[in-house]
């Protein structure tokens, strides 16, 4: 389906107890003609058929005057395209006493579609750091704060609940490494400069992870510093070279191909394109609920 075209408009409407009113706005949000007389009808004849349930009960809770409401829904457009709104409302009572409720309608695609690409790009990244074995992270060593994405967690081996530390770092380190990894890190904390370094993890089981670190730092507005790296486990590299130090012309292995990958993922962090993605996911439940029959009409709002 083709998705609505992205707007970022708010209409305001009020149930009262003859009816509804709402502004042209909300007759365009809805695909109809300033001046249409609207009826909860009309008004579900444009809601997605996932969403139907989750308005009748608005719509009910809306004429009989009941609780305050914030939720967002679907509008199927007869063009095949869709929009996603929000919609508010607040009951109270007028300086006759009589009960209403006012609300507002929101068209919201602009916002979901980019939070769906957002989502999409996500787990694109996280896909092909899997892959390739390589993690990301970010350390401002003036405020001690480290983020790591889910593949440095893996590549670390510790559970993604941990807030990682320097402390925590230095002790996956192997012995015979960790005087070498902390004078990068006490140089780095102290200088601002880039770094690349290679280093083994030991782990409780004695096992040993080969990875390859590389950081560009980067000065806040609040001139703070900042790094922005990846780190990848290049255990199978290592080990092939190992085992067979004169490759020849050979085709490259699956370690080859992952060295390729950190190789570029370095060359994004020293151009500074790395990013960090966020989103806010909004829920809402639904019930079944019939529609009490109303007269409503689209009336220009202040």
């Amino acid at each position: 389906m083709r998705r609505g075209s992205a707007t970022s408009v708010v209409s305001g409407w009020t149930q009262i107890p003859s009816g509804y009113s709402g502004s042209e706005e909300s007759a365009r949000i809805y695909g109809y003609a300033p001046g249409t007389e609207p009826t909860p009808e009309l008004i579900l004849q444009r809601v997605h058929p996932e969403d139907v349930d989750l308005v009748k009960d608005a719509i009910q809770r809306a004429g009989e005057g009941g609780d305050n409401f914030d939720y967002e829904h679907r509008l199927l457009m007869p063009d095949g395209s869709i929009k996603h709104i929000c919609n508010l409302a607040h009951g109270h009572r007028d300086e006759a006493g009589d009960a209403e409720v006012v609300g507002a309608i929101m068209d919201i695609t602009e916002r979901r579609v980019a939070e769906e690409a957002i989502r999409r790009s996500d787990a694109y990244l996280a896909g092909a750091q899997r892959l390739s074995h390589t993690g990301s992270f970010g350390w401002k060593p003036d405020e001690g704060e480290i983020v790591w994405s889910d593949e440095t967690y893996r590549i670390f081996e510790y559970d993604s609940t941990l807030k990682p530390t320097v402390d925590s770092v230095v002790q996956r380190v192997h012995p015979a490494d960790r005087t070498l990894a902390q004078q990068v890190i006490d140089r780095a904390s102290l200088t601002g400069t880039d770094f690349e370094h290679e280093y083994r993890l030991l782990f409780s089981d004695r096992r040993v992870k080969h990875v390859h670190a590389i950081a560009r730092g980067v000065q806040q507005v609040s001139g703070h510093r900042e790094f922005i790296g990846a780190v990848t486990d290049i255990t199978e590299r290592k080990t092939a070279e190992e085992k067979n130090p004169h490759t020849g012309s050979r085709a490259p292995s699956d370690a080859g191909l992952r060295a390729t990958a950190h190789r570029r993922a370095g060359a994004e962090v020293r151009a500074g394109c790395m990013r960090i993605a966020w989103r806010w996911p909004i829920t809402a439940s639904a019930s079944t609920s019939g529609v009490r029959a109303m007269k409503l009409r689209f009336i220009p709002t202040m």
